[in-house]
């Protein structure tokens, strides 16, 4: 049975993202970096990321890597 968007963001406690969504940071690494700003990152952190049907994320640049995973609903 497909869960609704809701059951995830109370079960986990996700907030709203500034670019869309909802997310919940679940790891970040106690080492940083610094990038090409000298500003401090962590060298790695990982969230799960939620998008409810007809909500968007605006397009956006990093100045880091994103691993994506597909775990339940439909496909983007």
């Amino acid at each position: 049975m497909m869960k609704d968007a809701n059951y995830f963001v109370e079960k986990i406690g996700m907030l709203p993202h500034p670019e869309g969504g909802f997310y919940k940071e679940i790891y970040r690494s106690a080492d940083v970096i610094y990038n090409s700003d000298v500003h401090p990152r962590n060298i790695c952190k990982a969230i799960y990321f939620l998008l409810e049907k007809d909500h968007k994320s605006h397009f956006h640049r990093i100045k880091s890597d994103e691993l994506w995973f597909h775990h339940e609903g439909e496909t983007l």
